[in-house]
């Protein structure tokens, strides 16, 4: 008798391949998981996305890609270009009144429905970068509802916003009675989950994050050696989405600071900005006008960032809001990377201040550039940081223990009786 394997169904609705869309590779290209259930990845189709997971997935994972009306992208390339503002203005604007109308909704409301009927899957797993964010990923709680689908897991990687309007309160309650358990990464996030959007506490699981990187393929000399930069620079990383609140130019300005304060070093740092965003022009404006494009370089995605982590001397994410459990800094160090960040929700559960790494308060990364002397000017602090971020990381962050524990949940979601 052949052993038929329960399907899972995950669902996520991003228009660039994030930091929680790796969580959710992790899950889908896991052999264990592989192993006892029949795995289907739905996703909402764009170029910038399909790109990514061309190259993260192969043709063994069944992927269910849906023409999702959305305007997410539209908006994202038009804060990469340069046109005026007020022509921006303008097509937000258009954009925002067409939203309005929810027929956008409607219309997804059935796709993820038709889908969801089709493939009938044992359990639904959503992966949403926070809360209430993707509105197709709320929906799509509706869409299992109305096809019968009853076991639904809810990722929500970022801090929940607190509930604005009496209709997100009713949508709120339906989600909460429909999801059969939502999953946070951090302390956190599990609060505000709880907090803000009064779900029911019991529903709401802390799993942290976990990472499969890829293998580093260049080394440190070859990779310098592609760029044309002296092997002994202090290499500085950054690896994130270019936009506002992940605080890449408090990271200029300290480059610019350190300038005023200590020539000689400034001429010795180098600082690889890997990631795309709506910030780019403004980053790399900030950057000229302030004569650092001899130190600094934007090379925008690469799915080799893996590369220029192991290069790096020390990583830095100087973000400002809205964090979560960042997957890059649990790849800096599983690399025995010294890292600087900042003193939000699960930062700070990877590493502790002047333990593991620095972590500065977001409202004082005037700071940053007295940090990243200390660690160019004390090698042995800087490579103790590095040994015990990697000590952490192994004892914490083992993503076999993680991978079970998702397991453990889905299999107890197919042997409940009451469904």
């Amino acid at each position: 008798m052949t052993f038929k394997k329960p399907k899972i169904l995950y669902f996520t609705d991003c228009f660039i391949f994030g930091g929680c869309e790796h969580v959710l590779a992790n899950l889908i290209n896991n052999k264990k998981i592989n192993e006892q259930f029949k795995i289907i990845y739905s996703y909402r189709y764009s170029h910038l996305y399909q790109d990514v997971v061309n190259k993260k997935f192969g043709p063994d994972v069944q992927k269910k890609p849906l023409f999702l009306l959305n305007f997410s992208t539209s908006l994202y390339r038009l804060g990469l270009s340069q046109n005026r503002k007020l022509i921006k203005k303008s097509i937000s604007l258009i954009i925002l009144i067409i939203k309005k109308t929810k027929l956008l909704s409607l219309v997804n409301f059935l796709q993820i429905f038709i889908l969801l009927r089709r493939i009938k899957p044992d359990i639904l797993h959503i992966n949403n970068g926070g809360y209430p964010a993707a509105e197709n990923c709320r929906i799509a709680v509706f869409s299992a509802r109305f096809a019968g689908i009853k076991r639904i897991v809810f990722g929500v990687h970022n801090l929940a916003l607190k509930q604005k309007t009496i209709l997100e309160k009713y949508q709120d309650s339906f989600i909460n009675k429909n999801v059969s358990y939502f999953i946070t990464a951090s302390k956190t996030a599990r609060l505000k989950l709880i907090e803000n959007r009064k779900f029911d506490k019991n529903h709401v699981l802390q799993i942290y994050n976990a990472i499969t990187h890829p293998e580093v393929i260049i080394d440190k000399l070859n990779l310098m050696k592609a760029f044309n930069i002296e092997n002994n620079k202090f290499i500085i990383v950054e690896v994130a989405l270019l936009t506002k609140r992940k605080g890449q130019i408090h990271l200029l300005n300290a480059i610019k600071k350190i300038r005023d304060i200590d020539e000689e070093i400034f001429n010795n740092i180098f600082v690889f900005f890997i990631g795309d965003g709506e910030d780019r022009f403004n980053l790399e404006s900030y950057a000229k006008k302030h004569n650092l494009e001899k130190n600094t370089k934007f090379l925008g995605y690469r799915s080799d960032y893996m590369d220029f982590i192991n290069a790096a001397d020390i990583f830095i994410l100087p973000s400002i809001q809205y964090e979560d459990m960042p997957l890059v800094i649990l790849s800096a160090m599983s690399l025995m990377k010294t890292i600087i960040s900042t003193q939000l929700a699960g930062i700070m559960e990877e590493i502790r201040h002047n333990q593991e790494g620095i972590l500065l308060k977001p409202n004082e990364l005037d700071k940053l550039s007295e940090s990243i002397i200390k660690l160019y000017k004390d090698a042995e602090f800087c490579k103790k940081l590095g040994i015990n971020a990697y000590q952490r990381y192994i004892k914490i962050f083992d993503s076999k223990s993680i991978i079970s524990e998702y397991i453990k949940l889905y299999k107890k979601l197919i042997e409940e009786k009451d469904f």
